[in-house]
């Protein structure tokens, strides 16, 4: 009995240790990081005006023009393309799933969406590249690299995590919220509207927070079909460029130390500003300051 009590009282030391251990190291990592972008940042904005640049869209770096107004909006314009593919397509299977399936067929169906998330955004990259680029090169005659290219391949990349996170809330509800609004009378659109959605609107309010933060934060699959112009916003039909497509293509070409380095890292800790607020939106509850 002793011998079994000290072995779980070691294995929980190495537990704790591991930990703290962890924790730590993940603590310093980003300490290293923002403490990078910061100081290169602020020399940037010791000779430029951070509005100045921020409702600029002239990217010009040889020209020492840093406006970073284009990929902001292109950031933007990607994100909300995906989401608007995303969110009805996902909470309709959602819906579907949780008033069709039976909890062994909605088991089934997360370990779908979840190999479906765990595939590489290369991948998807390069469907878009080979599918979604010709098909609108054909529809609408341009060169097919776009912004709506970029929202289309993003969009199918968030569809299985937001359809899963949302297929979760919704069961969720507890059964007998639903048996009580059929009981009463309440058709299947009613209990659907009236109890089902209201009980998991908390829910799907954290998938899409954090739906709409990976689509800020996607790179390579956007890189390879948004077209990478950085001139002027001609239409989501048109080539354009997103903060982190724009950071991918530069960093190789404005070595640390220069001026337009520190705008890049002023670019990132925006960006890193961005989607933490995300997350905390995400995680937070209803009352929550």
């Amino acid at each position: 009995m002793r011998s079994t009590h000290s072995y779980n009282l070691a294995v929980e030391r190495v537990q704790t240790v591991l930990f703290w251990t962890g924790a730590l190291a993940l603590c310093g990592a980003l300490v290293a990081i923002l403490s990078y972008l910061t100081v290169g940042a602020v020399g940037f904005l010791g000779h430029h005006d951070l509005f100045g640049v921020l409702f600029n869209a002239r990217w010009a770096p040889t020209d020492g023009q840093y406006g970073m107004g284009l990929f902001f909006l292109g950031s933007a314009v990607v994100a909300g393309l995906a989401l608007l593919l995303v969110v009805p397509l996902g909470l309709g299977l959602a819906v579907w799933g949780q008033a069709n399936l039976q909890p062994r067929g909605r088991e089934r169906l997360g370990v779908y969406l979840t190999a479906l998330s765990a595939v590489p955004s290369v991948v998807w990259g390069w469907w878009g590249l080979t599918a979604v680029v010709p098909l609108l090169r054909t529809l609408t005659g341009g060169p097919g690299y776009s912004l709506m290219a970029g929202g289309v391949v993003v969009g199918v990349m968030l569809f299985p995590t937001f359809a899963q996170l949302t297929l979760q809330a919704l069961c969720e509800v507890p059964e007998s919220w639903v048996e009580g609004s059929w009981a009463l009378g309440a058709s299947s659109d009613q209990t659907l509207l009236g109890i089902i959605l209201p009980a998991a609107a908390e829910g799907i309010r954290r998938a899409l927070w954090i739906a709409l933060a990976r689509a800020l934060g996607e790179t390579i699959a956007v890189q390879m079909v948004v077209g990478g112009y950085a001139g002027r916003f001609w239409g989501v039909m048109a080539p354009g460029a997103t903060v982190t497509s724009q950071l991918l293509t530069d960093l190789p070409l404005l070595p640390p130390g220069t001026v337009g380095h520190g705008a890049l890292d002023l670019m990132a800790i925006l960006l890193v500003v961005v989607m933490g607020l995300l997350t905390r939106w995400a995680g937070r509850r209803p009352g929550w300051r």
